[in-house]
């Protein structure tokens, strides 16, 4: 059995190997992004009306550029997690794009949801089962990301 000194040492030496974790910063929260949706009961042939509101929460001008025209991106998700809709994927011009807002300034992005499997009115895409929904929003701008929480809706017959 190695000596108590012998165990002692070997600690005292691994200690100085270890190696701290780079762990990247996040971005301070410079943006209020909130997702509201009129209304949260959606009766099949009716739409909705989805506003992401973001807001410059600092005492400074913010400036975000964006890599493409989309912004905000909503997505509506089923009970079990999965994309209801869009089910095809955004298309995004790939044309860089940027928004800035002033100290407590606010600017807003509206969608259209009709209980289908495409974002839009009714006829965008195929009906959706009854039941309940959650909506998000997500912005990629150039070094930073922002999400809005997840609101529920309920798709009714």
């Amino acid at each position: 059995m190695p000596s108590r000194v012998a165990v002692l040492m070997l600690a005292v030496l691994s200690m100085g190997c270890v190696e701290k974790a780079s762990i990247p910063t996040v971005p301070e929260q410079i943006l209020s992004m909130q997702l509201s949706a009129s209304p949260r009961d959606l009766p099949r042939g009716q739409t909705m009306t989805l506003t992401v509101s973001l807001t410059n929460v600092l005492e400074e001008a913010v400036q975000l550029v964006f890599p493409t025209t989309c912004q905000v991106k909503l997505y509506i998700r089923d009970g079990a997690n999965r994309l209801a809709s869009p089910k095809s994927d955004y298309s995004c011009a790939t044309v860089p794009s940027q928004i800035e807002l002033q100290p407590a300034e606010i600017t807003t992005f509206t969608f259209t949801w009709s209980g289908e499997s495409e974002l839009g009115g009714p006829g965008s895409g195929t009906p959706l089962e009854a039941g309940s929904y959650y909506a998000s929003a997500e912005m990629l701008a150039d070094g930073y990301t922002g999400f809005a929480f997840p609101i529920s809706i309920v798709l009714l017959n």
